[in-house]
């Protein structure tokens, strides 16, 4: 099974105290990379986001935002009577002092500290901390079936790939053993050429072979099918999978460039380069797998 690491979700939730809204979205990353907005009287809910994080998206850059708006207000506003009392009195008197005719208002009142003090209705708060957390749980559930989804997509694209790596892999085996032969002459062609003068005909026949040997493919043609099966293993078995794969494209592009490097054959030459343009393929879209 696999999932992307690409999503977005949006969730909003309407409660008795408030209405939730929760965005999520995620894009590639190698770990989980978490940024969370709560609002600041909820900050204190952050590790609980992240762990449900955890326990569902595995990786991802991940952007969640928690937006409420409240139909009833967590804070208690209260008056202190005392310090109200103290500043008019002061204000009063400035005014008797110096002879100023403006009247004293609220306004003014409000712009000194600690006027109006808020107290956190703990109740609601606590109600509201849970509506919180259920809402983005909506939202990770919703997010994280968009990535299988999206997933599945992958998935199947990533078989038929495999597919056709595997068609290019089998073509390349048909035509290796015609194309040793061909090197051995050559080889053989050219060490007779340069001997000249009776030539000992074993000295070229070993020569040739061990040129020849050199060239052999068949362990990385070997190596190549075996890769492609586990490949496929791992995409329809197991879960995360992103990382595992992303090491099996590395190992296949690997066993590509060398039958590359080993190869004097055009023909094959040219199957080496469409089996590692594949390769590439895959790598981008292992690259957006959890």
């Amino acid at each position: 099974m696999i999932k992307s690491m690409t999503g977005y979700a949006k969730v909003v939730e309407n409660f008795d105290p408030c209405m939730i809204k929760v965005e999520i979205k995620t894009l590639n990353n190698k770990y989980l990379d978490s940024k969370i907005k709560l609002p600041r009287l909820f900050n204190h809910l952050e590790i609980k986001i992240i762990n449900l994080l955890k326990d569902k998206l595995d990786r991802g850059k991940i952007d969640l935002n928690v937006d409420i708006i409240y139909n009833k207000t967590p804070k208690i506003p209260s008056i202190n009577n005392d310090l109200l009392a103290a500043i008019i009195k002061m204000l009063n008197t400035i005014r008797s002092l110096h002879n100023i005719d403006d009247s004293i208002k609220l306004e003014h009142l409000l712009h000194f500290n600690d006027v109006l003090n808020f107290y956190e209705d703990d109740e609601l708060e606590e109600e509201i901390s849970k509506y919180i957390l259920l809402s983005v749980e909506q939202a990770i559930d919703k997010l994280d079936e968009m990535r299988s989804f999206e997933g599945e997509m992958l998935r199947k694209d990533i078989l038929q790939k495999l597919d056709t790596l595997y068609n290019i892999i089998n073509t390349i085996e048909e035509k290796k053993d015609r194309i040793l032969e061909d090197l051995f002459e050559k080889i053989k062609n050219k060490i007779e050429l340069l001997l000249k003068d009776e030539p000992d005909k074993n000295r070229v026949y070993q020569e040739a072979a061990m040129y020849a040997e050199r060239s052999d493919i068949e362990e990385e043609v070997t190596r190549i099918k075996s890769h492609i099966l586990h490949f496929k293993k791992i995409v329809e078995n197991e879960y995360p999978v992103g990382k595992k794969l992303d090491f099996m494209c590395q190992e296949l592009y690997r066993e590509f460039n060398t039958i590359g490097s080993k190869s004097s054959s055009t023909e094959i030459i040219n199957m080496v380069v469409d089996g590692k343009n594949i390769v590439d393929k895959l790598r981008e879209q292992v690259q957006n797998i959890v």
